[in-house]
């Protein structure tokens, strides 16, 4: 594993004087330099909770650990207003009010390749704490990358990392049972968030909700609120898009949204999106000796959807003057 292999390699060098004489010396085991890795249950956990504690929509959502490459979120459907009065020795007619929609995660490996220098591993000053900084960078990035992906990813894009899989946006976009709000002409983002949590149908308004917004809609939210001579807006002012609420409905920001077109937004219960990993987190480590760097490789298999799509609110063409 990395935290085993480069901490080997930085007693072998101050042991040694020099990196060849550690790359030779039998202070370094070179079969654990060459080797590659699963992660250990306990470092596998923190990794991934380095991955996503950062992230404005991995952190909230659903994290599914899944032990093949496809899981269903199968949703059931149960129609209402099928009571009806007994009758005295007659069988009732069918109520055919229950029906079922399938959707899936279907994981598409990802792959973050790097290079640790020969230079740094001789001269950095952390010492023994190289090793964990690397790692929680190296998670903190894929973190990145990986929520990014969470919203913007397209298949059809021929961009090499966002047509990795789709994203929550393009698959709401294709899904015609997804409720579309459209904010055209509406000036204000309170106006904007009054009429996407009216476009949410009532079943699921009673669910933990989040509207997830492009970042610097957020903080137009945040100086709409703080303009206020009141409590409230001295709390904008202070606690900023952190502590931005719709009628208690966590308004949260999010940096990635505004690396599309920055006009869209989504509101739905946090339990409906859903973030898929599959296998555990390797992180494979092989020293190469002609670049003299000791190559870092960090793999998974992942994917993102929604359950119910009646529970997803699209919210499109934000104005430019909010964003």
């Amino acid at each position: 594993m990395l935290i085993r292999n480069i901490r080997a390699i930085q007693e072998a060098v101050r042991q040694n004087g020099s990196f060849e004489n550690a790359i030779n010396s039998r202070a370094i085991d070179t079969t654990d330099i060459a080797t590659a890795g699963k992660l250990t249950p306990d470092l596998e956990a923190q990794f991934i909770q380095w991955i996503i504690g950062k992230q404005a929509a991995l952190s909230r959502v659903v994290n599914r650990r899944m032990t093949s490459p496809t899981a269903r979120l199968d949703e059931m459907i149960v129609g209402t207003r099928k009571l009806r009065a007994g009758a005295e020795a007659q069988a009732p007619t069918l109520a055919d009010g229950v029906s079922f929609a399938k959707r899936d995660l279907a994981t598409v490996e990802v792959v973050w390749p790097e290079d640790i220098s020969r230079s740094f591993l001789e001269d950095n000053i952390e010492g023994p704490q190289a090793e964990s900084t690397i790692t929680q960078a190296l998670a903190t990035a894929f973190g990145n990358d990986s929520n990014d992906l969470f919203w913007n990813g397209d298949e059809d894009n021929s961009d090499d990392f966002l047509g990795i899989n789709d994203g929550i946006i393009d698959i709401a976009k294709a899904d015609g049972s997804v409720v579309d709000y459209d904010a055209t002409s509406v000036t204000t983002v309170q106006a904007v968030l009054a009429g996407a949590l009216r476009s949410l149908p009532v079943d699921y308004a009673a669910l933990p909700l989040a509207f997830f917004l492009p970042y610097k809609t957020v903080l137009t939210y945040a100086d709409e609120i703080a303009d206020r001579k009141t409590v409230m807006g001295d709390q904008a002012l202070v606690g900023g898009i952190q502590q931005a609420t719709y009628f208690g409905i966590p308004v949260v920001g999010d940096a990635h949204l505004n690396l599309g077109s920055a006009d869209e937004g989504v509101l739905s219960p946090l339990a409906n999106l859903v973030w898929g990993v599959q296998r555990g987190i390797t992180l494979e480590t092989q020293w190469n000796a002609r670049k003299r760097a000791v190559e870092v490789t960090v793999s998974a298999r992942t994917d993102q959807n929604y359950v119910k799509s009646g529970a997803v609110v699209l919210v499109d063409n934000i104005e430019a003057s909010l964003r």
